[in-house]
Parts: C-alpha cells; sequence; structure tokens
C-alpha cells in the first residue's frame, strides 16, 4: 500500500490540503509568538504548493516542537502529514495521524490518511470501516482514495467474509457517485457491489437506477444469470441486446477509441484486447497483445494481457501456442512481481485441459511452492485443484482424494475449486453435498453459478473438459434444484454470437450521465 499512501499525500498537497487549511495560515494580528507560527505555516504551505515537501518539512519540524495543542498545531500536522511519506518518512505518519484523530477526528483528510495508513499496516477491516464514514459522510473527500487501494480493501474484505461492511462501502461509493483518477472504469464496477447489495436488500428502484453506471458485458452476465437479480432482469436483458450485442458494442467503441487516443498507455490496451475478445476477434486480440513481455516487475494490467492473449489462442485452437505464451510466468519472481502469480495459475490449469498432466502437475507445484505471499488462498486453492486434477489423470487416485479431502476442508476459501477438484476425483456425492450448500446462499451461490454455464455462453468458449464436468454435474436432481432456486442458464437471446462482430464505428463514453 506505500504507493497508494504516497499517491495519495502527493495529492492532498497538490489541491485537499488547499481548500482544508488556508483560513489557519493567513497570518492575523495577535501575540507574536502565534503570529510567528502562523507565518511558518504560510511558508511552509507555499512550500507544498512547489511539491517542496522536504522544505516544507524543514520548516515545520522545529515548530512543532514547541508548539502547544490548538488550531496552529492541527495546521502544521495537516501540512506534514501530507508530506512525511514523499520525503521519504513514512514510519512517522501513524503518531501524526494518532495525534490529529484525537484533536480533529471529524476532518476529512485525517480521515482520508486513516484508510491508508490502516491499509498499509494491514488492518484491511479497519481501512475499510474509516472508508464507510468517509465516503457516508464527507464524500468530497473521497478525490483522495485510489481505485487501487479500494480494490484491495474490497478484495481483502470479501476474503474475510466481511460482506456487510464490503457492500456497506460499495453503497456509499456509489451513491456519491465514485469515480477514481486512476482506475475511473472502476465506477461501474462500485455500481455493481452496490447493485448486488441493493438487490440483496430489496431496494430495486435505487438498483436499476444504478445500472446504467455498469458498462462491463462481463459484469452485466453475471447479474443475468443470478436468480437475485430477477426484479431488474429485464433492465439488464435490454441493457445487453441480443446475443450481448448492445453492451459488446458501446463498450468496444469507448476502449476502442480510448486506445487509438493512447496507444502507448498500459491500460487503455487492455482495455482494447478486452473489446477485440468481447467482439469474436480473438486474432486481433492476440496482435494486440503480442509483445506484452512476461518479465519481473510487470504490472497487473501487463497480466491481465498475457492471459487474454492465451485464452485467445487456445479458442482459435492454438492451444499449444497458448501454453508457450503462458510459459514464461514459470521463470517469474513472484516476490518482486506478485500480481504474475495469475500466470502460473493459468499456465497450470492450461495444461491441464491440454491433457499435459505431468507439465500441469508440476506448474501447479512450482506455484504453490514459490508463490509464498503473492498467493491469496483463493488463487492457492486453484493450485490445488489443477493438482488434485492432474493427479487424477495420472491414475493417482489416492493421491487426488487426499488433495481433494484437503480442499473440501477449506471449501470457504475457494468452493469452485473444491468441487472441481472432487469432480476430478470421481467424488461425485462429495461435490454435491458441497455444491449444494454453497448454493445455500446468494454469497456462496455468486461464487460457483458461472462455472455451470454452458461453453456457448461463453465470450471465449475454449472446449473445457473441466467446464464440460459442471454440465454433467447439473443434471444431478439435488444440485439442479439448488441451483435453480439461486441462479438460471444464461438464455440463448443473450448468448454471444459465434461469429465475429462487426467492429464499432464510433465511441462512446464511460460515464453516463446516470
Amino acid at each position: 500500500m506505500r504507493a497508494d499512501r504516497i499517491a495519495f499525500a502527493v495529492l492532498l498537497a497538490c489541491s485537499t490540503a488547499a481548500g482544508a487549511v488556508p483560513s489557519k495560515i493567513v497570518p492575523p494580528a495577535g501575540p507574536a509568538a502565534a503570529g510567528n507560527a502562523r507565518v511558518a505555516i504560510a511558508e511552509a504551505f507555499a512550500l507544498g504548493q512547489k511539491g517542496d515537501c522536504r522544505g516544507l518539512l524543514a520548516r515545520l519540524d522545529p515548530l512543532v516542537v514547541g508548539l502547544a495543542p490548538g488550531a496552529d498545531r492541527n495546521a502544521a500536522q495537516l501540512l506534514r502529514l501530507n508530506c512525511l511519506a514523499p520525503a521519504g518518512r513514512g514510519d512517522e505518519l501513524v503518531a501524526v495521524h494518532r495525534e490529529l484523530v484525537a484533536a480533529d477526528p471529524a476532518n476529512p483528510i485525517v480521515r482520508g490518511f486513516g484508510v491508508s495508513i490502516a491499509a498499509g499496516t494491514g488492518d484491511m477491516k479497519g481501512a475499510g470501516q474509516q472508508l464507510a464514514v468517509l465516503a457516508e459522510q464527507t464524500p468530497e473527500a473521497l478525490n483522495g482514495i485510489s481505485g487501487r487501494l479500494w480494490r484491495a480493501v474490497a478484495q481483502s474484505l470479501s476474503e474475510a467474509k466481511e460482506t456487510a461492511l464490503r457492500d456497506r462501502i460499495a453503497i456509499a461509493l456509489a451513491r456519491a457517485d465514485w469515480q477514481p483518477a486512476d482506475l475511473p472504469g472502476l465506477r461501474g464496477d462500485v455500481a455493481e457491489g452496490a447493485i448486488d447489495a441493493l438487490v440483496r436488500r430489496g431496494e430495486i428502484v435505487e438498483a436499476g437506477q444504478l445500472l446504467p453506471r455498469v458498462t462491463a458485458p462481463e459484469s452485466l452476465f453475471e447479474m443475468a444469470i443470478m436468480r437475485d437479480h430477477a426484479p431488474i432482469w429485464p433492465q439488464v436483458e435490454a441493457q445487453m441486446g441480443p446475443q450481448s450485442g448492445r453492451a459488446v458494442d458501446a463498450f468496444a467503441a469507448d476502449r476502442l477509441a480510448a486506445f487509438a487516443a493512447s496507444p502507448d498507455d498500459a491500460t487503455t490496451r487492455l482495455g482494447a484486447v478486452r473489446a477485440l475478445v468481447l467482439l469474436g476477434r480473438f486474432d486481433q486480440a492476440s496482435e494486440t497483445a503480442a509483445d506484452v513481455a512476461i518479465a519481473d516487475g510487470m504490472d497487473e494490467d501487463a497480466v491481465a494481457m498475457v492471459r487474454l492473449d492465451a485464452q485467445a489462442r487456445a479458442v482459435t485452437g492454438e492451444r499449444a501456442a497458448a501454453i508457450a505464451r503462458l510459459q514464461p510466468f514459470s521463470g517469474v519472481d513472484f516476490a518482486r512481481t506478485p500480481v504474475a502469480v495469475s500466470g502460473i495459475i493459468a499456465l497450470a490449469e492450461t495444461l491441464d485441459e491440454a491433457g499435459r498432466a505431468n507439465e500441469a502437475l508440476a506448474a501447479a507445484r512450482l506455484g504453490l511452492t514459490r508463490g509464498g505471499g503473492a498467493l491469496s488462498p483463493y488463487g492457492t486453492a486453484w493450485l490445488k485443484r489443477t493438482e488434485a486434477c492432474a493427479l487424477a489423470a495420472l491414475g493417482q487416485g489416492t493421491a487426488a482424494q487426499a488433495a481433494t479431502a484437503a480442499l473440501r476442508a477449506r471449501a470457504d476459501d475457494n468452493p469452485a475449486a473444491a468441487i472441481e477438484a472432487s469432480l476430478c476425483a470421481g467424488q461425485d456425492d462429495a461435490a454435491t453435498t458441497l455444491a449444494v450448500a454453497t448454493l445455500g446462499t446468494a454469497e456462496g451461490a455468486a461464487l460457483i453459478a458461472d462455472q455451470f454455464q454452458p461453453d456457448d455462453a461463453l465470450w471465449i468458449p475454449g472446449g473445457s473438459r473441466l467446464r464440460a464436468m459442471w454440465t454433467t454435474f447439473l443434471k444431478r436432481p439435488a444440485v439442479a434444484a439448488a441451483f435453480e432456486k439461486r441462479a438460471r442458464i444464461l438464455p440463448e437471446a443473450l448468448r454471444p454470437s459465434r461469429n465475429p462482430r462487426a467492429m464499432p464505428r464510433s465511441a462512446g463514453t464511460d460515464r453516463s450521465t446516470t
């Protein structure tokens, strides 16, 4: 989280702080000591506006040593808070922030820093609680929260089953119409999270009002298969259009226009690759992502592009080329490049799908051995799934069943992986018990409903052996009954065409007027 704290601090130093403390830095008439303090604060403020954090701290550090509690000290500490991380003194943030929380707890800058500091120390629940208060009470201060910080908090809360807090934040962010500067497309993801929470609470009108913000076809797909969204299905289906074409065309027009305007930007390139995949133009998607290298230090956009490139190659019958594209992930240092661990997960699964069980087993075990702290419990479970399926394919039934039993013991980490491993190991009854239990809640159903979808409901129909197991599995009466209560198979009218769509003529905008 250090990068987020620095980005936040710089932003506040340049803007938010300027609106928060100007009344405290104009030297008024008064005692000489107070006047001198305010002159120093005003001079430091000017240095902060120039981006000179070291100069600001040099001006204020001696001052705060003897400055009594009160408005002047608060103003000085707020300015110092903005500059400690950029000046390489991030270890002092907690103490200064603690003082300001005691002195001025409702200050939006103090609250915003509380989110970043809590996340930076690993207290994601604390970060979430503070973000909820910030969004609900002072939403104007959200411009200091980065999209990447919110994603990290949301993922952590989901993994910890803190769904009530996660949903509370999503609703507050959506009501504030928050659109982070670093990830503007996150506006739709926030709306999706809020809609999911609102429909479960029966607040259908507000959920429908937020729906136009959700422009990602993949997100609309998820809503279209979850039965708790049934009250807004007509609106979802209208937004998707026949063969999901209306949503795909609008999304693709926007992302391709953004890429044309900024072809050297990794985020816009990823958007273009996604768009081409959704349009069914797999060769063009691969061409667009072809020069993205797998290397230490690559970012998550680059990892995502490589994975999409591999999927695009596989769907056109080039499975060996897909494996070759992913193979370099086995040499990445995951300690230095933790986001690349999803690449080794993809490599292991692709090898398994190709029937190369020995190599799949080796890749899965390499990921488990070297993934370390880069692996979440969710990602670990996918690697263990591949390990179990590869062992079963190699005729090592006892070992496969032992691996599968261990996965089921921690099924909450990733129920889809535990069910799939059980199916690979021939433990269909155990898989049924787990699937029925998982489908018993809305949260659980949302984690596995997409696994039951047939190949032709997907934008990348890979002819998956693993997905075929789920299709057969759904014929079990107990599984079918539990599934129908919580989800549905995507209607044929919404399923993507198997023919490439025409390139969209013009770009829209990712930001609706809603």
